[in-house]
């Protein structure tokens, strides 16, 4: 193998270091093949130096990728074993384990991987390849390729491939097609699923080639080829999401179980559940018990869509309102997702959540839209979803998908007054940026016993007392009621509050009733749409304003008085209490 000569340390040899540790404790998907070409000797920093050598050391199989997680684990044991102190080692590999989750910098870490190998010519692995294949088994059927010969057997080579192509393909029959399933896995350790046509997959191994003796001659055959034709290949009939584990084997099931395992006892839930109870729910009892109601469902009766949303908001940053979402995450595992765009929840591809129970949506989110707020609507209640990826075949399965919508916006979701889809919290700001609080309640949802201990709980929670189809009312619900309003309900609640209603240069005063032109109504209607620049689909005509006044406020015919000597069809509009009351009652959420 040609070596490159290193006179003296490049300018970015920091940075490169710092590139790889950072992409090891972040869980980033770095290969086999470039794993075992790090020269370790060049590392300077003695930290970076560690984990990247235990990273090496750990990665004994292609397809079997140690975890920063791991690397930490086995750096806290031998510190200890070559005489450190306990709580130094721990310390040491605290500081591993605090840069999980962080977004690494692949382009660096490619540079950073050819920079710090033995031979700088060889080309790197780190998703050279498309983003839907798994880098992992790409690498390791692409290092078997290189290093067969005329004097590898078939026989012992293929129960290599068929492993490989196993651990991350599955051949699934849906309806009347083949597909092949690949399962990938993010950095973050989050995994999804795509399905692709068997000869697209085909085209993609088609440079997976390797070299086999038979007799006295060499051969060549293709990875992807053997996999397809072997009898050990993964084969399912179907493939199904589902969390009650009553699917057969025969079909490709993508729930794979809780995160954690319930531990005995309560004795470490106090932090955990003060902070629902006073935090999230403002101290309000019934709100609190309906909230542990709805995450002990999500874990009892997981294959049960309740079909109500959580949403949860507060005008501070920093309040805590995350904690259901991390606490939930933390149970589900891959199970669990958190998007910030609405395109990856009502886009057409949106194949990472097909093995999702919980679905947080953070930040800026609805849009005020009416068709997104159907697609809303939808993803909440119906019992199916179409998972598609892109360039790849849709297919529809089971949804058990639960929402929990996190912001500090005043509009939150597209609520009604008499639906119950959404349970709406105002989150409390008492604690809002205390670190002291905050501090050792993220502690708790780290720890394993905490968590297990929060698993058991919610397996035990009585359900029998709660409607988990019937949201409660709340302050923060009737709020969303009010955000939600149409134009013509926001100009008529203008009305109302103002008492008076405007038509160019007339006014007409309404506190004691009136006799006011019907015309009157609908230009000032048409005014107030024309300031707001509402979109036209949005403004209703005339005659259906009028059939909406007269059903919300009881506007009544007020015949055809002369007004400015003109006889003028009219309406005769009630006193401004009434129309008040009449207002409240219409919009009051039920």
């Amino acid at each position: 193998m040609a070596k490159n000569a290193r006179t003296s340390v490049s300018g970015d040899q920091r940075k490169f270091e710092k590139a790889i540790h950072d992409g090891i404790c972040s869980d980033m998907n770095i290969a086999f093949g470039d794993a075992k070409e790090i020269d370790v000797s060049l590392i300077q920093d003695e930290h970076y130096k560690r984990v990247i050598s235990t990273y090496v050391d750990l990665f004994e199989r292609p397809h079997v990728r140690p975890t920063g997680q791991d690397v930490a684990k086995e750096i806290q044991i031998r510190l200890t074993r070559s005489g450190m102190a306990m709580e130094d080692a721990e310390r040491i590999a605290d500081r591993v384990e605090d840069f999980h989750g962080i977004e690494p910098d692949t382009l660096l870490i490619r540079r950073a991987l050819k920079g710090l190998r033995t031979d700088t010519t060889a080309p790197t692995y780190l998703h050279e390849i498309s983003e839907s294949a798994h880098p992992v088994a790409y690498d390791a059927l692409l290092i078997l390729c290189r290093e067969s010969t005329g004097a590898t057997v078939l026989n012992e080579i293929t129960p290599e491939i068929i492993s490989i192509f196993n651990s991350t393909h599955s051949v699934v029959l849906h309806g009347s097609k083949t597909l092949i399933c690949e399962r990938a896995t993010d950095h973050k350790g989050g995994v999804s699923y795509a399905f692709s046509k068997p000869e697209d997959k085909r085209q993609f191994y088609g440079n997976l080639n390797f070299s086999y003796q038979q007799g006295e001659q060499t051969k060549k055959a293709n990875c992807y080829g053997v996999w397809m034709k072997d009898f050990s290949r993964s084969t399912f009939h179907g493939v199904v999401f589902d969390p009650s584990g009553r699917a057969s084997n025969r079909f490709l099931n993508m729930w794979q179980g809780f995160a954690v395992k319930p531990a005995d006892g309560d004795d470490l839930l106090d932090r955990i559940m003060w902070h629902l109870k006073h935090i999230i729910c403002c101290g309000n009892d019934e709100h609190f018990r309906f909230l542990l109601a709805w995450m002990a469902h999500l874990i009892q009766k997981p294959e049960e869509k309740s079909g109500i949303c959580v949403a949860l908001k507060s005008d501070a940053r920093g309040t805590g309102k995350s904690t259901v979402s991390r606490l939930l995450s933390r149970l589900l595992g891959q199970h669990a997702i958190t998007v910030q765009d609405s395109k990856h929840l009502l886009g057409a591809f949106n194949s990472h959540l097909a093995n999702k129970l919980l679905v947080t949506i953070e930040e800026a989110f609805w849009s005020g839209s009416p068709k997104d707020a159907g697609k809303i609507r939808t993803l909440i209640t119906e019992s199916t979803i179409s998972i598609e990826a892109k360039g790849k075949d849709a297919i529809e399965v089971d949804s058990f998908h639960r929402f929990l919508m996190i912001t500090n916006n005043d509009w939150v979701v597209p609520q009604t007054a008499n639906e119950r889809r959404f349970f709406v919290l105002e989150v409390s700001d008492e604690k809002a940026n205390n670190r002291d609080y905050f501090k050792p309640l993220n502690a708790d949802i780290e720890d394993e016993q905490t968590i297990g201990q929060f698993l058991n709980f919610l397996q035990d929670y009585d359900l029998s007392s709660f409607d988990l189809r019937k949201a409660p009312r709340t302050e923060a619900t009737q709020q969303q009621v009010m955000e939600s309003l149409e134009p013509h309900e926001e100009w008529l609640s203008g009305i109302i509050e103002n008492g008076e209603i405007i038509d160019g240069n007339q006014s007409y005063d309404l506190e004691g009733g009136a006799i006011v032109p019907k015309g009157s109504f609908f230009e000032s209607y048409t005014g107030y749409c024309q300031k707001l620049s509402v979109s036209g689909h949005r403004i209703i005509n005339e005659k259906k304003l009028g059939r909406y006044l007269i059903g919300t406020v009881s506007l009544i015919d007020g015949g055809r008085p002369t007004i400015n000597g003109k006889r003028t069809t009219c309406y005769k509009v009630p006193l401004l209490e009434e129309m008040k009351s009449a207002f409240d009652k219409a919009y009051e959420y039920q």
